[in-house]
């Protein structure tokens, strides 16, 4: 038998088939979806753990307010479970940055008390401003409130909230997405 009459079946292939090729195009595909998957959910949670970081350094700001006004007896911690002070719609969130208190001549200036004696109530709303103003600039719709973690307790609880959440629905033995919070001890 000559080289020219072997049957065709029995020659060696050689290359892909276009079937083959399809097959391994589509394999990779899939891959490559997977991937952009998981880094759409990375950057997702890496914008979340963000927020949180956020909301805890807010708290934990207050917080540190609330125990030095309240070691310094200046204020009675209670004055800043005032909840109209977290409330937006009895006290709006400013819209330009409260101006900070002058230590030295014993001024606390705010929006609303510019160069008034800084008595206990001004100190409380000049914290509550600058808090609210700071939560509403880095979190989305962030939000602050102030209130006593139970009945008779000597702890009270600052929460910050962003998002859908109210931080005024914020649980401290419920901890929920979107919602920090910190305690102080007296």
């Amino acid at each position: 038998m000559s080289r020219r009459t072997q049957p065709v079946a029995l020659t060696r292939q050689r290359g892909f088939s276009f079937f083959e090729v399809l097959v391994a195009a589509l394999i990779l595909g899939i891959g490559v979806l997977g991937f952009a998957g998981l880094q759409v959910r990375a950057l997702n949670s890496s914008g979340d753990a963000h927020f949180r970081a956020q909301a805890a350094v807010l708290a934990a700001e207050l917080a540190e307010r609330i125990r030095m006004a309240d070691a310094g007896e200046t204020v009675s911690h209670v004055a800043y479970e005032n909840v109209s002070l977290w409330d937006p719609g009895t006290t709006p969130v400013p819209t330009t940055p409260p101006s900070s208190w002058t230590l030295g001549s014993n001024t606390c200036i705010a929006s609303s008390v510019t160069g008034a004696s800084c008595n206990e109530a001004a100190l409380v709303r000049s914290d509550a401003l600058e808090i609210r103003y700071m939560a509403n600039r880095l979190l989305p719709n962030g939000n602050v409130s102030v209130r006593a973690c139970a009945a008779g307790s000597t702890l009270t609880c600052v929460f910050v909230a962003w998002r859908e959440v109210d931080s005024a629905a914020c649980d401290i033995n419920a901890p929920q997405e979107n919602c920090v919070s910190a305690q102080v001890l007296f």
